[in-house]
């Protein structure tokens, strides 16, 4: 999906100008939240397993870059989702020991309803 937000102009890399291959910039994206890896630990590991030096304020840079190709897609998705129909639901706070008819139940603090609303935290 990334590639197809490529610009015209330089159709070989995702950002343009940069050093780095679109594999390196694609890794530290999905590293960084897929992976949960922080933006500096993920500078030290390409400096250990690649020997290749990059500070973090130049990963944040593809990050955000990466994000900005993104945008025509968020943009799209919102269109979507708010083009289609939905339900509003309502919510009822019942618990298993409610009885087939509908009760109306509201939270109570010490020992103060009988035992069954007590038991299940709610009171009648």
């Amino acid at each position: 999906m990334l590639f197809r937000l490529i610009s015209v102009s330089d159709p070989g890399r995702l950002i343009e100008k940069c050093l780095a291959s679109n594999r390196i910039v694609i890794d530290t994206v999905i590293s960084k939240y897929c992976n949960h890896t922080p933006l500096c630990r993920q500078s030290l590991i390409l400096e250990r397993d690649i020997g290749l030096e990059v500070s973090r304020a130049k990963l944040d840079g593809w990050v955000l870059k990466v994000g900005e190709l993104l945008i025509p897609m968020v943009a799209a998705m919102r269109r979507e989702l708010m083009s289609g129909t939905y339900r509003r639901m309502k919510l009822r706070s019942m618990c298993i020991c409610a009885k087939a008819e509908e009760r109306t139940t509201e939270p109570i603090c010490g020992s103060t309803a009988d035992p069954e609303g007590a038991w299940c935290s709610t009171s009648v």
